[in-house]
């Protein structure tokens, strides 16, 4: 594809903005020439301040202008399917939002209509692009700890204490924070390690009742804090921590990853955002000595240290998306991860559901069954 990436972004939400229209100003690879969303003021706004020519309020609508190569589909979960499904229907190459669709039936369904269909297809799983974690991996591959033994990573926020609705804590819309979150860290733990979930434990929570609030009408309250034990192929041991209702003071989003070896162990605190905004990485070597990481500077390239500056400067994220469509090459992470962590989140909640350990299969046929999960 000799010419920039004809475009189209589905959604208008602040994420919309902040990681696709923002990030694409600029990019060598990416023209902009639709975007789609329901509130007339808020794509009007949208596309004046990044000069999108095409509007649409239905999705149906831009996906047959015949114009496009691709679309991004930034909207809630419950439609992940349905519109990702029709692009593809239209011959068009795909970024889908994460977590990929609310079950792994329907994940795998997208996965295989796109491989059917010959378009090329990536998930948003965010982080992944880190250059932190890019470098945490190189690590791991390089034996720099030894065989592994455990990993633990954390997803700390505090949104669900506002008091107003929200789809990704809508148990008709979304699998809370275990979908929202989780599934970042269960993508996160499979690619860091190289190495594939097998059998997982998990106990969910709710702290906060969101059943008094307009909109969450089913009487139930999703889940706002999740804590999985799961199994690697290797024999590895992995825990995800993720939740939405931590009391964090200035700390507005944390990850926190620890990772034990044989030989060493390494931990990891980033603060994203707010006033305690900090990266610090350690390894701990066998017999005692403490070593201060510092992230290579190349892997951070004209973002300097800035982590979130390298969606608008890298080909990461939906700039990575097009710059694999320009030069031909396969996107990543793909549908196939997203499918992969998708399994997860379904085991983590039939595992919570039936207070047991479950076994996971990624056979293509892999659903709920009630009784088991493994099934291949």
């Amino acid at each position: 594809m000799a010419k920039k990436v004809r475009l189209g972004i589905i959604g208008t939400s602040n994420w919309a903005e902040l990681l696709y229209l923002s990030t694409l100003r600029d990019c060598p690879d990416a023209e902009l020439v639709a975007l789609c969303g329901r509130n007339v003021d808020r794509l009007s706004d949208l596309a004046e301040r990044f000069g999108i020519p095409g509007r649409h309020t239905d999705y149906r609508d831009l996906l047959a202008r015949g114009d496009l190569d691709a679309v991004a589909v930034v909207v809630p979960d419950d439609l992940h399917k349905e519109v990702t499904l029709a692009a593809v229907d239209h011959g068009l190459h795909v970024l889908c939002e994460k977590p990929l669709a609310n079950t792994a039936t329907d994940a795998r369904e997208m996965l295989d209509a796109a491989t059917r269909a010959g378009v090329r297809h990536m998930v948003m799983f965010t982080w992944r692009w880190q250059p932190h974690f890019q470098y945490v991996k190189s690590l791991i591959a390089d034996g720099a700890l030894g065989r592994l033994y455990r990993t633990q990573i954390a997803f700390i926020t505090n949104f669900a204490h506002d008091g107003l609705y929200q789809w990704r804590l809508d148990p008709m819309r979304a699998n809370g924070v275990l979908g929202d979150l989780g599934s970042h860290m269960f993508d996160l733990s499979r690619w860091l390690c190289g190495d594939e979930i097998v059998s997982v434990s998990s106990d969910l929570g709710t702290a906060v009742s969101r059943t008094h609030i307009a909109g969450h009408d089913t009487g139930r309250s999703n889940n706002d804090f999740a804590h999985v034990v799961f199994r690697y192929a290797s024999g590895c041991q992995g825990v995800v921590d993720v939740t939405n209702v931590s009391h964090d003071g200035d700390r507005i989003v944390q990850h926190v990853l620890r990772i034990e070896g044989e030989t060493a162990s390494l931990e990891l605190d980033h603060v994203l955002f707010g006033a305690g905004e900090n990266l610090r990485m350690r390894i701990f070597k066998s017999g005692g000595a403490t070593v201060e990481v510092t992230v290579p500077a190349e892997l951070y390239g004209a973002a300097s240290s800035d982590a979130l500056g390298i969606y608008s400067s890298q080909p990461v994220g939906v700039r990575g998306f097009a710059s694999s469509l320009r030069n031909g090459t396969e996107p990543a992470p793909s549908f196939d991860d997203g499918w992969r962590a998708q399994i997860l989140v379904d085991a983590a909640l039939l595992s919570n559901a039936e207070r047991r350990w479950v076994d996971v299969g990624y056979h293509p046929s892999v659903r709920p069954s009630g009784t088991t999960w493994n099934e291949g």
